[in-house]
């Protein structure tokens, strides 16, 4: 599922580092590292090579796709021990991210606009649904702990008769030091996807 030298790099790495640095919890009965993604645990298990849904996954639930997995190990990887700067911004004003979100690598906040771009409890209603809280920022907000040191927040602003709906998606400043760009844009699609599938279900 995953590149070889990610496992390599996640095995060769003290549990106590890894845990520390990316805010996670080691199991040692089991070799895994449980990883808050979202409102799901991944189980990520260097010793095994498995990626696997922990906490109430139905035993009929298929395993996490490439993007979860891909996001999970990256980030343990390479997470910072390093505290949020508290700035909102932009993937564009991340360091070479004028350069990088552009073309097929754009952030898909799009999509969700499409969706509830004139829909604002149905956006809402959503993002509480995958454990994002309201917050008070354009037409409406959601801000989503999607990693335990990665906050995102979806901003949606509704649409006129001169412009159409759309909604920005804003990063902590710092968030690149824990995700490589295309790692963040992984991990973006991710949410997307999530917020889609799951969060656009009716209660």
């Amino acid at each position: 599922m995953l590149p070889e030298p990610h496992w390599e790099r996640l095995s060769s790495s003290e549990p106590a580092d890894v845990c520390r640095r990316a805010l996670v919890e080691y199991e040692k009965d089991t070799g895994n590292y449980c990883v808050q993604l979202l409102d799901r645990r991944v189980l990520v298990n260097p010793a095994e090579r498995s990626i696997t849904w922990g906490g109430g996954a139905s035993p009929d639930e298929k395993p996490p796709g490439f993007l979860p997995a891909l996001v999970s190990a990256v980030y343990l990887i390479d997470a910072k021990e390093m505290e949020d700067d508290g700035e909102w911004v932009t993937g564009e004003s991340l360091p070479a991210g004028t350069f990088f979100f552009r073309g097929h690598h754009a952030l898909p906040s799009a999509k969700i606009a499409e969706r509830f771009g004139n829909d604002r409890d149905g956006f809402l209603a959503a993002g509480k649904r995958i454990g994002g809280r309201p917050v008070d920022m354009g037409d409406a907000c959601i801000e989503l702990q999607v990693l335990p040191r990665v906050p995102l927040r979806l901003v949606l602003w509704l649409g006129d008769d001169e412009f159409p709906s759309r909604v920005t998606m804003l990063f902590d400043r710092n968030v690149h030091v824990h995700l490589r760009l295309d790692a963040l844009l992984s991990t973006a699609e991710h949410v997307v996807a999530v917020f889609l599938l799951e969060g656009g279900k009716d209660d």
